[in-house]
């Protein structure tokens, strides 16, 4: 079931190192996304990878 599908939202929290911030903060600036919108994203590549 994709996630978006789900009545239930949940917030967490997600450490990540300086670098890898200023990587999402980037991309998400070029692709116009909030920085969990991009990290869903990233979820749902991963969970349809085969």
């Amino acid at each position: 079931m994709p996630l978006s599908d789900h009545a239930i939202k949940m917030r967490t929290i997600v450490d990540l190192p300086e670098a890898e911030r200023a990587q999402l903060d980037a991309l998400c600036r070029q692709r116009g996304l909030s920085r969990a919108e991009a990290l869903r994203q990233a979820l749902r590549l991963e969970w349809d990878a085969p």
